[in-house]
């Protein structure tokens, strides 16, 4: 009877041992086969491990690092983030010399968010905290500062409330958001301390931003997740429901109140990459704050270790030398982006509709063209004149500020304080008042001479132009950025000297619809005076804190009709390629008549403008339908191989085309020895890599994440023990193009090194820099762009790329272009409406920048649309103006591709390369044109990657093989695992049975 039990329970579990056996196996050959679920499942345990095959690799490395490993590098890394912070950190208020603090000062630290400082952003730039992490305390602790304990333990506590929300989920659209400061009311047991240490209050001040979510502009509860609409009532801590998530909220009001009553003196700290509104900092009639706050600093997003930096600034040993990247405006409400941005406050309110049906498209426009940040504020000021304003400031009526600026700027782009001071003299290469040449170039020498008699500083010296305006005729804001330059350090009575230039050709403004009335489109210098103050800040002009250069445009101005990459060989003419996208806004904001029309602004979430036709919707989506006018439509005959070859077979490999030029003859007889499914493979898996390609010796690629160093993110497990660096606005604030330099550089050597504890591959690709504008201050991801000012973010840009291609890091220039916004960036693509103008001369220059100067070889298109067309399948801006006009040779790569608008046969033609998707294959690849796309796409990854570090190792002598993933291997065993188990019971249980019958017939 015992026999039979045993026998019976062995059978019931060799049948579960088989069902489970069948179970994985099928799971194994599920995720195994399955391409996409593959190359998913390879983007997070890590994909298949390079091996030696045979030869020396160490014959064949054609870049460098200048570290031995990963510990040098992030010592070095450490150095240079603080370095960064020591030059972007930004004095923004230093009233009766309340800094640098004396020696062995006590301070007592305000704001909840002291102990939990934001580092940087989240999305694809996340990065992460280690036990290197340096925060504020120790910061204070290490300049000599002496904190009181008992206020760090008090935050660290839930006495004083609750934290800030963790990271916001991607696609969220927030109302209110906490920032998590401690409730009023709460400070009366802490208080008692403060008389030891009361040196000074230093207050911080705290705002997060995120991918995927832009910041809020209501302060509406929105329930547990901050995105519920109907919920009214105001969100905890705020002071009303109509405030907006960068405004104080009424807990730091009432900590302001607890620090100014009870210190002498205040110090203020930001630490928000976005812009807060600060006139609580220099406009006390209308705050309840006194004049205690003695001083402010700004400090972004100081990455891992860069808060190290502030004691030094604080104590003395560094002067403050960072200037802000955007206006610092006083009401948010009244920018010119606060009426088209995010979903309009309402609920769908930047959805289409159709005969009143909501439908799955959204929408932002920009209405006020060229006039956002110091390009309004600055003009409109100049317009308005010095007359005393009378209007309402946040809610409240005021008639006491002297002009209309006042009223609405608190610090101008550009602005920064020092320790010290400083005195220019200028010197020109073209004497002033001349007449300027069509193809000129000026030049400014500058000494700078520190005139202080304590600290040595750093100067930043900046050079604008205003052009002449006529009414009517083409926008043009006062002022605009031409160029800056950042001294050496210079101590006390010693002088510096910069440069500062521009080519007469950047003086001219786009003309896109004939505005001027001489029947010409493009680059148009008008007649006329052309003043140009080389100055502290984009208000400097109204202060008489500048020297004054003025040259005239002859004649009938100068129009500049072909790209200044042209040569007499290669013409590259400029001509509009965007009428489709700018047409649909009919007016835009006018500086004509003091900007009268400013109503323009405010009529885009309007019923009638969100109805939509039938036309409209079908144009939402790509048809595949070639034909015969279309520029990539061919039908040549197709070379392609038949057959995969083996690595012996093809004569040609990757390493022979390194350091040959893009239109060399031998890149067709690399290609002709591709396969169909070689190519296809190649362009539709990107995501965080680009795929091995065996026979001609191409290796498998790693490319990773994000704008503060390589981001340990979805999609590269490979990646470890990088550093986290400060926010790319806190590398702008420097003004210093050397610090981006050394820190594209210094990522560069973190690629290098790369992945040694596996295959030892270098990280070759990086997904950086970011280089969208901050049109809005609500920007979920300002954290990650540099500023609102084009130049400025791409001669930062442009910098970062050199450093990190010297090293043979190929950078991802991402998001191409007009992105903005995050808000539905990614439902169906955001449908984006703006005119020519503003995407020349704003939106579009730091990605030329960073294709001119930087000479990148990647690029990064983007989810939104421009106008109906996806951005990653829109051929005007793909091939037209990034091939054709500005010349890039390189690969352009999607944003996450996942969405069905994100089409592959769009992206081809259009002149997009790779999907950064696990396997997203074009739906056609029999036709002739389908081939050609194919075979242009795979030759510009092709370039890109023969032209890096991902080619270190490979050479004639030297093959390189791939084994399983290891998660692969573990599928394997346990599969096997399973069946020997499922053998071994059923073995075990058939010779029980056997044994049984035995015993019975013995009997």
């Amino acid at each position: 009877m015992k026999n039979r039990s045993t026998a019976k329970g062995i059978f019931v579990w060799f049948i579960i041992i088989s069902i489970l056996l069948v179970f994985v196996f099928t799971i194994t050959m599920v995720v195994t086969q399955n391409l996409f679920l593959y190359n998913t499942i390879n983007s997070v345990f890590g994909g298949e491990r390079r091996y030696l095959k045979s030869g020396d690799p160490s014959e064949y490395i054609y870049y460098e690092a200048d570290y031995k490993d990963k510990g040098d590098v992030l010592a070095a890394a450490n150095e240079l983030n603080e370095d960064i912070n020591e030059e972007g950190i930004v004095l923004l208020k230093n009233q009766d010399g309340a800094l640098p603090l004396s020696e062995k000062s006590r301070v007592t630290v305000f704001g909840k968010n002291s102990v939990n400082l934001v580092l940087g952003g989240s999305g694809s730039n996340a990065g992460s905290v280690s036990e290197s992490t340096v925060d504020l305390y120790s910061s204070l602790e290490n300049a000599g500062i002496k904190y009181n304990p008992e206020m760090k333990k008090f935050y660290e506590s839930s006495d004083s409330g609750s934290k800030r929300p963790k990271e916001i989920g991607m696609g969220t659209i927030l109302t209110g958001l906490p920032v998590g400061e401690t409730p009023a009311g709460s400070y009366e047991s802490v208080r008692a301390g403060y008389s030891s240490y009361n040196d000074a209050a230093l207050v911080v001040i705290t705002r997060m931003g995120g991918e995927g979510y832009d910041l809020p502009r209501t302060m509406m509860r929105g329930g547990s997740t901050y995105d519920d609409w109907s919920d009214t009532e105001k969100t905890d801590g705020a002071r009303n429901a109509s405030d907006h998530y960068l405004q104080l909220d009424a807990n730091e009001t009432a900590m302001l109140n607890e620090a100014c009553a009870n210190f002498d003196k205040v110090i203020v700290l930001i630490n928000s990459a976005s812009p807060i509104e600060l006139g609580f900092l220099d406009d006390a009639g209308h705050y309840a704050y006194n004049e205690k706050i003695k001083a402010a600093l700004w400090i972004g997003n100081p990455g891992r270790n860069g808060i190290g930096a502030l004691g030094k600034i604080l104590n003395g040993s560094v002067s403050p030398s960072g200037r802000l990247v955007d206006t610092c405006a006083r009401d948010f409400k009244k920018d010119p982006t606060w009426e088209n941005f995010g979903n309009y406050l309402q609920f769908e309110g930047n959805r289409y509709r159709m005969n009143g049906q909501a439908r799955n498209a959204y929408f932002v426009e920009y209405r006020e063209g060229i006039y956002f940040g110091y390009r309004y504020y600055e003009t409109r000021g100049a317009t308005e004149g010095s007359a005393a304003y009378t209007g309402t400031i946040n809610g409240t009526s005021t008639d006491e500020w002297n002009d209309w600026y006042d009223a609405h700027v608190v610090y101008p782009f550009g602005y920064g304080l020092s320790y010290t001071d400083f005195e220019w003299n200028a010197t020109a290469s073209v004497p002033d008042g001349s007449v300027l040449s069509e193809d000129g170039k000026l030049t400014f020498e500058v000494e700078v001479k520190n005139i202080g008699t304590r600290y040595a500083g750093r100067d930043v010296v900046q050079l604008y132009v205003s052009a002449p305006y006529f009414e009517g005729g083409i926008e043009k804001s006062h002022m605009k950025l031409v160029d800056f330059a950042k001294t050496d350090e210079i101590s006390a009575n010693d002088t510096d000297k910069v440069i500062l230039s521009v080519d007469v050709r950047d003086l001219a403004s786009y003309d896109y619809d004939n505005a001027n009335g001489n029947e010409t489109i493009g680059y148009e210098a008008d007649a006329g005076k052309y003043s140009f103050y080389i100055a502290e800040n984009a208000h400097s002009w109204d202060e008489g804190n500048y020297i004054k250069f003025d040259y005239t445009v002859p004649g009938e101005g100068f129009y500049y009709a072909e790209d200044d990459t042209s040569t007499p060989q290669n013409k590259r003419p400029v001509k509009n390629l965007f009428d489709d996208v700018g047409s649909h806004i009919d007016e835009y904001l006018s500086r004509e008549n003091s900007f009268a029309n400013y109503d323009v602004l405010k009529g885009a979430s309007n019923a009638e403008n969100r109805e939509m036709t039938q036309e409209f919707v079908d144009s939402l989506t790509y048809k595949l339908n070639d034909k015969t006018t279309d520029p990539w439509y061919t039908e040549a005959p197709s070379t392609q191989s038949k057959k995969t070859l083996s690595y012996k077979e093809t004569e040609v490999k990757l390493f022979d085309l390194i350091g040959k030029p893009y239109n060399d003859a031998l890149w067709d007889e690399l290609l002709d020895q591709l396969t169909v499914d070689q190519l296809v493979e190649l362009v539709s898996t990107g995501n965080y890599r680009t795929v091995k390609i065996e026979n001609i010796g191409k290796p498998e690629t790693v490319d990773a994440d994000g704008p503060m160093g390589f981001a340990i993110f979805i999609g590269t497990p490979q990646v470890y023990d990088v550093f986290y660096y400060a926010s790319e606005c806190v590398l702008a604030a420097t003004f210093n193009v050397e610090l981006a330099y050394k820190y594209g550089k210094m990522v560069g050597n973190e690629g290098l090194i790369g992945n040694v504890k596996g295959d030892g591959r270098p990280y070759s690709g990086w997904y950086a820099p970011a280089v969208n504008l901050h049109r809005s201050q609500f920007g979920g991801r300002n954290f990650e762009y540099y500023s609102e000012d084009p130049l400025l973010s791409g001669a930062m840009a442009a910098k970062v790329i050199t450093g990190a291609k010297e090293k043979g890091v190929y950078t991802f220039v991402k998001h191409f272009a007009l992105n903005e916004q995050e808000t539905n960036r990614d439902n169906t693509g955001l449908v984006t409406w703006a005119n020519e103008q503003s995407m020349r001369e704003l939106y579009f220059v730091p990605f030329e920048y960073a294709v001119k100067e930087g000479k990148t070889t990647a690029i990064m298109s983007a989810f939104n649309r421009l106008g109906v067309t996806w951005a990653g399948g829109s051929y005007e801006l793909l091939t037209s103006l990034l091939r054709d006009e500005w010349g890039f040779e390189g690969m352009v790569i999607t944003d996450f591709s996942l969405k069905p608008y994100m089409n592959a046969d769009q992206m081809l033609r259009a002149g997009g390369d790779l999907s950064l998707s696990a396997n997203k294959k074009p739906s056609s690849v029999s036709k002739t044109t389908d081939i050609a796309v194919l075979r242009q796409a795979a030759k510009n990854i092709l370039y890109t990657v023969a032209n890096s570090c991902a080619m270190n190792g490979s050479g004639p002598n030297v093959i390189w093989g791939y084994a399983l993933p290891w998660w692969v291997i573990w599928l394997i065993l346990a599969n096997c695992g399973i069946l020997i188990t499922a053998a071994a019971l059923g073995t075990v249980y058939f010779v029980g049975k056997f044994k049984s019958k035995k015993q019975i017939k013995s009997e």
